[in-house]
């Protein structure tokens, strides 16, 4: 997506670029990297790409492509106990009438599959003030990402409607690459796919708490959210995909879930 706008204090515009990889492609440590190489790219062309530049377009591949990243199953040693294949089963197979009644999740339109559609927010924040948040948040002993997510919650909470109870969920990224096994060879550094994810849900119990106490709820929220999230990454890999590398072609049996009401994918 691109995007103009005025530079303060020139007399010229610039373009500000955002670059978007989809979750089934590459991880966010992959794009990250991508990004930093296209930036090098920019700053310091290769003489002989920078005198053909004027002559059109340029888009040059070095090499075929031979090496595809490696699997998550190859790279990490997933495991998963009989208690959590239980559950899963029973999560994807159970009637609903045997299952505890749960909250309208409150969504707005479904996802549009065309990138072009995609709406991004740009955020300017000033260096002084991002230090200041990463102070306080570790005065609060919670993150960045469970911050962003507590005040996207406030923020939901303001604007769901007061008759009815209702929720949303919200599914945070988390990287795998800490757990890529010793024994494996593979670099860490390179571009892979290798995330998983977390979903929290913010019932209407929350949001209710969120609207009598305002803003002095918020880091209240944000250590809750870090607690949870700690639990959820206490069990990698031992309650993690194995069971989807046995189980995958069950997937073809279900639609997509691109409509599923969830708060966004932030990162971890």
């Amino acid at each position: 997506m691109a995007r103009f706008f005025e530079a303060p204090r020139l007399d010229v515009c610039r373009l500000r670029i955002c670059l978007t990889v989809h979750h089934a492609i590459y991880d966010g440590e992959s794009t990250a990297k991508f990004h930093s190489s296209l930036i090098d790219a920019l700053n310091n062309p290769d003489p002989a790409v920078a005198l053909m530049m004027d002559k059109g377009l340029i888009v040059y591949l070095t090499d075929h492509l031979r090496d595809y990243p490696h699997p998550q199953e190859e790279l990490i040693n997933f495991t998963a106990d009989i208690s959590w294949i239980v559950s899963e089963l029973w999560n994807m197979f159970a009637p609903s009438y045997l299952k505890p009644s749960t909250f309208q999740k409150w969504a707005g339109e479904p996802c549009n599959p065309h990138i072009q559609a995609i709406n991004i927010r740009y955020l300017s924040l000033s260096s002084v003030l991002i230090q200041a948040i990463v102070r306080r948040c570790l005065e609060e002993k919670t993150t960045m990402t469970n911050l962003l997510n507590a005040l996207c919650a406030t923020s939901f909470a303001r604007r769901a409607p007061l008759t009815k109870q209702q929720g949303f969920v919200n599914l945070t990224a988390i990287s795998l690459r800490p757990w890529i096994s010793e024994k494996v060879l593979f670099n860490k550094t390179y571009m892979s796919k290798c995330a998983s994810s977390h979903a929290q849900e913010i019932g209407p119990d929350v949001l209710a708490k969120i609207r009598q106490g305002g803003d002095a709820n918020v880091w209240e929220l944000a250590v809750e959210l870090r607690q949870d999230m700690k639990r959820r990454t206490d069990t990698i890999p031992i309650t993690s995909f194995r069971i989807f590398s046995v189980m995958s072609a069950i997937g073809v049996m279900y639609s997509r879930r691109d409509t599923q009401s969830r708060g966004g994918n932030y990162g971890r």
